[in-house]
């Protein structure tokens, strides 16, 4: 059983990881904000490659904002619900109900890998396609969001790995709580017995 100081430090931890999640969507909000005053831009002018690579920007950027802000909120609901119980142990019913929160955060953080994972692949390829074009000043940026994207999709399928095994065992889980639950037949140890259970 977990102890109440356990759930005073999973409640700060939240708290904390709240906090960061804000700070860092409101810095992907305004990249975002340039990036799309960039794009509309260049469109206007002609520069498609270079308005591109500034729409993958925008489009994964808005992808960590929506991240998020919407992380941000699931851990103050979770915070929320460790508040009410935090004066006693945890029960099976809890256990299961944080496993249930972690699968509804992983499966935001596996939209949010594979958001941000398009976006820098857009950038990417227009990078490739400014860089046929001698602007070589794009290798840079086309090493950069190439290996963000690529680092995006690795943490997606790490995302969902643990989204299938959290799922399993839920599962496994809400099947024992409901095994418990039954009656445990009584034995049968004589012609006595199953004549009695049969009336």
């Amino acid at each position: 059983m977990k102890t109440n100081n356990y759930n005073d430090y999973r409640i700060k931890s939240l708290e904390n990881d709240s906090k960061t999640s804000k700070t860092l969507a409101a810095i992907s909000g305004a990249t975002a904000s340039l990036a799309t005053i960039v794009t509309i831009g260049n469109f206007a002018t002609g520069n498609d490659f270079i308005a591109l690579q500034n729409l993958g920007t925008t489009v994964a950027m808005a992808g960590y904002v929506i991240g998020y802000l919407n992380k941000a909120r699931l851990n103050n609901k979770e915070v929320t619900r460790l508040e009410e119980i935090k004066d006693k142990p945890d029960s099976p019913e809890d256990r299961i109900t944080e496993l249930k929160n972690t699968i509804t955060q992983t499966k935001n953080s596996l939209a949010m890998s594979t958001t941000a994972a398009v976006g820098f692949g857009i950038s990417t390829l227009a990078n490739m396609a400014l860089l046929s074009d001698g602007y070589y000043s794009a290798v840079g940026a086309m090493l950069l969001t190439g290996t963000i994207s690529v680092l995006d999709i690795l943490l997606s399928f790490q995302h969902a790995k643990k989204l299938k095994a959290t799922k399993e065992r839920v599962s496994l889980l809400e099947d024992l709580d409901e095994t418990s639950k039954e009656p445990i037949p009584e034995l049968i140890e004589s012609k006595e017995d199953e004549k009695r259970l049969l009336k």
